[in-house]
């Protein structure tokens, strides 16, 4: 492990705890435990979308092993974007879920349809933020494809998760610019929009191991053994 990923794991590991004390102390009674338990939602997807980014950064440190100072910069981009955002989204996500329950999951503000839209809006920013990013962190490596000898499968995975980043960052982009242009009545219905990364990542991803796949047997077929 580079320090560089070191130092990401504990900035991720310290924005996880503050998700956890971002409510108010320890309840005092039960209906304010009953209260603590509906808010277990919301710290899930929070949760879920931090270990998301954490896992990325993990997956590009360990393939790379990349330490140079442009690297560091965008980690540490990284880190700043999580820990400035992380209770945002925390709160948007717990607006969400108020939202769609008609108000039997808890939020930690009174909302209007305005606010709704703003929280939205905070939301698409900080996911496009992280990952445009990540993107940016693939366009680094591919920058370095000489210096780290990327064979073809490699330069081949590269690109094909660089592309990943591209379409999750678009995806995200078309929500933010849904979120702002729509009336605020229907300003939260353009989240729906990331319902399509299941169609599209998957494309993506299985393109990626079909072209690997072939790369792969055309490999094998031209260094096969003679007389076999």
């Amino acid at each position: 492990m580079t320090r560089i990923e070191v130092f990401t794991d504990a900035a991720f590991a310290f924005a996880i705890t503050l998700l956890v004390f971002s409510n108010d102390g320890l309840p005092q009674s039960f209906d304010q435990f009953l209260l603590l338990l509906k808010d277990i939602p919301a710290f899930a997807v929070s949760f879920a979308q931090l270990v998301f980014f954490w896992y990325a950064h993990r997956v590009w440190s360990q393939r790379y092993g990349l330490e140079d100072l442009k690297t560091v910069f965008i980690s540490c981009l990284l880190v700043f974007s999580v820990m400035v955002f992380v209770v945002p989204l925390k709160i948007s996500y717990a607006s969400f879920l108020y939202w769609i329950s008609g108000g039997y999951f808890p939020t930690p503000i009174n909302f209007t349809i305005n606010d709704i839209k703003a929280f939205f809006t905070v939301f698409h920013i900080a996911f496009l933020t992280m990952c445009l990013i990540m993107l940016w962190l693939y366009y680094h490596a591919l920058s370095k494809k000489d210096e780290l000898l990327l064979n073809a499968v490699e330069l081949h995975e590269t690109l094909s998760h660089k592309s990943a980043w591209v379409i999750m960052s678009s995806t995200s982009m078309i929500a933010l610019i849904l979120t702002l242009i729509l009336p605020d009545q229907y300003a939260p219905f353009a989240g729906m929009v990331y319902g399509t990364l299941g169609i599209t990542m998957s494309y993506n991803s299985v393109r990626r191991e079909k072209l690997k796949k072939n790369m792969l047997d055309s490999y094998n077929k031209t260094h096969e053994p003679k007389g076999r």
